[in-house]
């Protein structure tokens, strides 16, 4: 990854220029010592040789040029992610999904880089085995809520519909983005949600069901009927 595109991504998701700063001064120090920008290459390569690629070594990956480097291993998470961003920009163009959706599913590494400096005080990010989902081009940003697809996970039975452990289902997401939960939000998002999937994974909603997981609310809200 270069300066230019750490810079310009920054810039299009509207990171502040001292969280710019950091993470870019934070690359430079990876980029001058010769391990950890092959740590970085190696997790690059592994992405764009596969969307399903070992997360878990991409995140090994990180770690390691974090200690290479010397800084953060939330820093090195983030800027990994940010790095790969690259290849899933273009993945999201070949398969014709609007920039739109890649723009407020990649925001969540902005919001993860906020909670970050609130919780740990450090610029990058304490959850980067959250991030794979998006990358997979299985979880994306609908607006103000997140929609994944997922194997149910266990059996169900009721009122005439049964799943089984291996049924997809559309989970839901809230993410903390530090603006509040409305209803006008909400109804926007299952909207987009019901445009996009019906588009996208249309034999999959002949059987899908949505779930709902709700992630770091903003400390409270009244829930509406949607």
């Amino acid at each position: 990854m270069k300066n230019s595109y750490l810079s310009e991504f920054c810039h299009e998701f509207g990171y502040s220029d001292s969280d710019s700063s950091a993470l870019i001064s934070a690359y430079e120090l990876i980029e001058d010592d010769a391990d950890a920008s092959a740590y970085f290459d190696s997790a690059f390569n592994a992405y764009s040789n596969d969307v399903n690629c070992d997360y878990g070594m991409i995140l090994d990956c990180s770690r390691l040029a974090a200690e290479a480097a010397g800084i953060h291993k939330y820093t090195s998470d983030l800027l990994m992610f940010i790095s790969l961003s690259r290849t899933l920009r273009r993945r999201y163009e070949e398969k014709g999904i609007p920039p739109e959706i890649f723009r407020d599913s990649l925001l969540d590494l902005k919001y993860k880089l906020t909670e970050c400096k609130l919780v740990k005080g450090i610029c990058g990010t304490f959850v980067g085995d959250w991030f794979p989902g998006f990358y997979r081009m299985t979880r994306f940003g609908l607006g103000r809520l997140q929609f994944e697809t997922l194997g149910f996970g266990r059996s169900y039975s009721s009122r005439g519909l049964r799943l089984t452990p291996d049924s997809k289902v559309i989970n839901v997401h809230i993410p903390r983005t530090g603006t509040p939960l409305d209803k006008a939000g909400c109804d926007e998002a299952y909207v987009r949600a019901a445009e996009f999937f019906a588009e996208q994974f249309l034999q999959l909603l002949s059987s899908a069901i949505h779930g709902c997981f709700f992630l770091l609310i903003t400390v409270c809200f009244r829930l509406h009927p949607i």
